[in-house]
């Protein structure tokens, strides 16, 4: 659960979520890891991992990019509400990097959701809406079991390097 989402916030969604067994059961399958969770999500969270296949990463320092846990992770999640759609968290970044599965627990009309639908991820859901949320989890876990679940090409994804932002600076 992504710290850009204020911790009551990521809290209320995950007891709204936990309420409902289905969309429970499809996220403890899909889900490898969870980031930044403290508190009382940490214990519904642990519950969870005690029901289920589910992994609790340690928060990771600022410092580090890419790590061992986001790098082994089946699928890695971007939670974001609507309130913050006109900015793109680094972690939505860092996970294009990874060249792992995505899911986009985010509004697709915002700036996260419009960059990973052009970096190609289907999987997108708007937060504030839990049966959106179910069926992208559910089509996640049959991708992810089947292993079709496509990943952002490369080449696409290396266009976001400051590299290749100065690149086209310089041309204009």
């Amino acid at each position: 659960v992504s710290d850009h989402i204020p911790k009551m916030k990521q809290q209320r969604e995950l007891q709204r979520v936990w309420r409902n067994d289905a969309v429970t059961l499809a996220a403890a399958a899909s889900v490898s890891s969870f980031q930044n969770v403290t508190g009382k999500t940490e214990g519904m969270v642990t519950e969870l991992k005690a029901q289920n296949d589910v992994a609790i990463v340690a928060e990771t320092a600022l410092t580090t990019s890419l790590s061992e846990e986001m790098l082994a992770a089946d699928a890695l999640l971007v939670f974001q509400a609507d309130n913050c759609n006109s900015q793109i968290p680094a972690k939505a970044y860092e996970y294009l990097y990874a060249g792992r599965p995505i899911i986009g627990i985010t509004d697709p009309a915002g700036d996260t959701g419009q960059l990973l639908h052009r970096m190609g991820v289907t999987s997108i859901a708007r937060l504030e809406d839990q049966a959106a949320i179910e069926g992208v989890l559910r089509e996640s876990i049959d991708r992810l079991r089947s292993g079709s679940f496509a990943v952002p090409a490369r080449a696409e994804v290396m266009t976001l390097s400051r590299k290749a932002r100065t690149a086209e600076l310089a041309q204009v």
